[in-house]
């Protein structure tokens, strides 16, 4: 409680098992590493004994060290991603505890964390939980999201050797791969570092959250994310990002890793509620990697000018803040990335060329002022959990209504000669009655003082009637 009253007052701290967890960690991987060990021994294919083990266990020292220490760089960046948005996240913090009460048995009092009285005066006054409580929140999601990967198949499943073998140092990856895969441990060690892994990088209450706005189960979540960071490519600019230590300022490689968990979050959920149960890691990765990989070196080619215009404000801010200039880039097109699953799946089910697919969303997206209206969304005051979730419920349906008018128009043009036009352009010309009753919705809405939930909620339903669905 100190510790906590000491955060509140402005301090920065954590709590006691995360500034000792290392040892913790440690003591967990030389008992899995010794099991290895003793299987190896046991078995005809090596020739190991008991002082070969101690060797290579000496030799090890250093690698485990890092593989701990990395770990533990991790879960402190969790807790200061959650940090971050701290205050505007009280509310869902608060939604996870009550899940907690429910279906854990978490105990407020005994873990020092806030009751509804107290939650409801940090509100009032704009502040959120301090480091120490988002600790305690990030070690019951973990624990949470382990339990539930256990009750399913997913730890056996073929896709998840990379989590088993990658948990170990890399001499043993080197020699024992076959005896990794059969560890009598591997479902506990990938359930753990999987949970590990999704709650460092999204947050202690996106598992959760996730379940409870798609149906989802917390395998299904566990392959979106796999999915969603394979073929993002996300790892190496994670790499990136944490190669700036003492480079730049820490907020700087908060703020980049912010991005990444949005893009990371609207994707997630986007192949929850677009393949759902169909997912299939293998398939998606490719699928959609390839995808993403061709659309992010021909976006250059592909932005209207008013998403250059912003894409290259990013950028500059990016390398204002320290950014080297490559990287600055990658995380400037994180919005615009958000919409390649849209744009990748449009490409596939009606077979069109993906280039001239991503141009036509693009240009829907400026014509209809797309940006614009899901940012005029989020500006929006959420004081309860409904009005968050029909903001985020409508951010996702102005996304569809530009994916469903992009179909429209690729349908309507396919067999169209287009002048030296975009199949965009045709259409809008074709279809120039239609777009033009549009034009004085947009213009109030632009004049308006203050933007409210029903004028874009009008909006969006118009925008889906334009493309008749």
């Amino acid at each position: 409680l100190g510790r906590i009253e000491f955060c509140e007052n402005g301090g920065k701290m954590n709590t006691d098992f995360i500034d000792n967890s290392g040892g913790v960690n440690s003591s967990d991987l030389e008992v899995n590493i010794k099991i290895l060990m003793t299987d190896v021994m046991g078995g005809k294919t090596h020739n190991m004994d008991i002082n070969a083990r101690n060797k290579l266990l000496e030799k090890m020292t250093d690698d485990v060290a890092k593989l701990v220490l990395r770990n533990n760089y991790q879960q402190a960046q969790a807790i200061s991603l959650a940090e971050l948005q701290a205050r505007e996240n009280l509310q869902i913090q608060d939604d996870f505890m009550k899940d907690l009460e429910r279906e854990k048995g978490l105990n407020r009092a005994l873990e020092g964390l806030p009751e509804e009285e107290k939650i409801e005066q940090r509100l009032r006054a704009g502040k959120g939980l301090t480091r120490p409580e988002l600790a305690v929140l990030v070690s019951y999601a973990k624990i949470s999201f382990t339990q539930d990967l256990m009750a399913s198949d997913i730890p056996e499943s073929v896709d998840m050797e990379d989590w088993i073998i990658n948990y170990f140092p890399g001499d043993l990856r080197k020699k024992y791969i076959k005896e990794i895969k059969r560890h009598r441990l591997a479902r506990e060690i990938v359930a753990t570092s999987m949970a590990n892994s999704l709650v460092n990088r999204m947050g202690p209450t996106f598992l959760k959250e996730k379940m409870n706005k798609t149906g989802s189960s917390a395998a299904e979540i566990a392959k979106a994310y796999i999915i969603v960071r394979d073929a993002y490519n996300l790892r190496a600019l994670w790499d990136q990002v944490e190669a700036l230590d003492n480079k730049v300022p820490a907020e700087v490689q908060l703020k980049a890793m912010r991005e990444m968990a949005l893009l990371s979050e609207h994707a997630i959920s986007w192949f929850l509620t677009r393949l759902g149960h169909d997912l299939d890691i293998g398939r998606e990765i490719k699928d959609f990697g390839e995808g993403i990989k061709n659309l992010s070196s021909n976006l250059s080619k592909l932005l209207t000018n008013d998403l250059k215009a912003s894409v290259n404000m990013r950028i500059a801010a990016g390398q204002r803040d320290g950014l080297p200039k490559a990287l600055a880039e990658q995380i400037a097109l994180m919005p615009v990335l958000s919409s390649a699953c849209d744009i990748i799946r449009i490409a596939l089910e009606q077979k069109t060329d993906l280039l001239k697919t991503a141009r036509t969303y693009f240009e829907v997206g400026e014509e209809f002022h797309m940006d614009w209206l899901r940012q005029q969304a989020r500006y929006l005051p959420s004081d309860d959990h409904w009005q968050a979730e029909a903001i985020r419920g409508l951010v996702d349906q102005l996304f569809g209504a530009q994916a469903a008018l992009t179909v429209r128009i690729l349908i309507d043009t396919k067999d169209k000669t287009n002048k030296g036009k975009t199949p965009a352009e045709t259409w809008m010309d074709d279809h120039a009655h239609k777009v033009m009753q549009l034009t004085p919705l947009f213009a109030d809405l632009r004049r308006a003082g203050t933007i409210e939930l029903p004028m874009l909620i009008i909006a969006e339903q118009r925008l889906r009637n334009l493309a008749g669905v």
